[in-house]
C-alpha cells in the first residue's frame, strides 16, 4: 500500500487555509456575541433591535435589523424606536409624523404602511433612539442568538471549539517544552 505524500507546499497550505478558517470562526462568534450584546444593552447609546411586523414597509422591512441612537432632539419625518407605555418590553419602530410642544414634546407616530397614525403620543421619556440605519433579514439571526438554543449554537458551541483547539495548542506546546527540557538535562548528564 502507497504511503500519500505531503508535499512542504500543501502542508503550509492546510496550515494557512485552518488559520483563516478558525479567525473568520473568531470573528464570526465575536460579531454575534456584539450584536446579540448590543440588542440587549444600550451601549454607548446605541442599541440593536429586530423588526417584528411589516408598519415600516418598504422602507424597513420585516425582520430587518435596526440600529439606534439617542439624540438631544427628534423632529418630524425621523424614524424612531420607543417602548409602549402599557408595555415598557415592547418596542415600536415608527416615523414621526407631528410634534407638539406644550412645556414637553409629544410625539405623534405612524408606521409608513399604515393607514392612520398611533393613538397614544409618544413622550420623550418613550424613546429609545433615532434609526440610524437598517440591514434587511440580518435581524432573524439576530433575534436568533437571543434564544437559548440560538446562544448555544452561534455562540457557546463555537467558542467551546475555539477554546479546545487553544488548549490543545498549549498542551502541545508544553508537551514540546518539557521534551526538549529533559533532551537538554540528558545531554547536561552525558557531558
Amino acid at each position: 500500500m502507497a504511503k500519500k505524500v505531503v508535499s512542504k507546499k500543501q502542508k503550509i497550505i492546510k496550515k494557512v487555509a485552518y488559520k483563516i478558517v478558525n479567525g473568520l470562526l473568531i470573528l464570526i462568534v465575536v460579531i454575534f456575541a456584539l450584536t446579540a450584546l448590543m440588542s440587549k444593552f444600550s451601549i454607548g447609546g446605541i442599541k440593536l433591535f429586530t423588526v417584528q411586523s411589516g408598519s415600516m414597509e418598504p422602507v424597513i422591512k420585516v425582520g430587518a435589523m435596526v440600529l439606534t441612537k439617542i439624540e438631544k432632539s427628534y423632529n418630524v419625518g425621523d424614524i424612531i424606536t420607543y417602548t409602549r407605555r402599557d408595555d415598557p418590553t415592547k418596542n415600536i419602530t415608527h416615523r414621526i409624523v407631528e410634534k407638539n410642544n406644550t412645556g414637553i414634546d409629544r410625539y405623534t407616530t405612524k408606521g409608513d404602511a399604515n393607514s392612520a397614525a398611533d393613538v397614544d403620543v409618544v413622550l420623550p421619556t418613550q424613546i429609545v433612539g433615532k434609526v440610524i440605519f437598517n440591514i434587511s433579514y440580518v435581524g432573524y439571526p439576530i433575534a436568533f442568538v437571543r434564544t437559548p438554543v440560538g446562544f448555544v449554537l452561534l455562540i457557546i458551541f463555537p467558542a467551546t471549539l475555539i477554546l479546545y483547539e487553544e488548549v490543545s495548542k498549549i498542551k502541545k506546546e508544553i508537551a514540546i517544552y518539557l521534551a526538549n527540557r529533559k533532551i537538554k538535562k540528558q545531554n547536561e548528564k552525558i557531558n
